[in-house]
């Protein structure tokens, strides 16, 4: 009995490493340059997962804020393809071009890597010292 558990643990164990590998490899950040085939497929897989996440949350809704949800989210889908079109046109997309569409696709978001403030990558802390650099460059002025 004792060694039909063993093997009992050690398969699930086994599967549970398979998986965890495979979940982590499917997450994988894409590799720049890329083909513009890549590019295009990657962010229509993006927007279709966005759309159902949208859609999940208007079913929620009322009907004229869904709708105002769903007109914003076009809008901002418009600002994203423009520049998926121009990052395409050479044929490749170079790093800096797929951030451009980031920016248009998310047009508020301050990313934690270069785009954002100080404040809203550490939390209080960062907080506080962002107040003291505003307060030193107000004495330095």
């Amino acid at each position: 009995m004792n060694h039909v558990r063993r093997i009992a643990l050690s398969s699930l164990a086994a599967l549970c490493f398979t998986l965890a590998a495979g979940s982590a490899l499917a997450h994988e950040r894409p590799s720049f340059p890329m083909t513009k085939e890549a590019f295009k497929s990657l962010f229509q897989e993006r927007q279709a997962h966005a759309r159902e996440r949208l859609e999940a949350k208007a079913a929620k809704l009322p009907d004229a804020q869904a709708a105002a949800l769903r007109q914003r989210f076009e809008a901002r889908t418009a600002l994203a393809q423009i520049e998926v079109d121009k990052a395409t046109a050479d044929g490749t997309v170079t790093r800096e071009e797929a951030k451009a569409v980031r920016r248009a696709w998310h047009p508020h978001r301050k990313h934690a890597h270069g785009d954002g403030d100080f404040a809203h990558r550490h939390g209080k802390r960062g907080e506080r010292d962002h107040h003291e650099r505003k307060d030193n460059e107000r004495e330095s002025e």
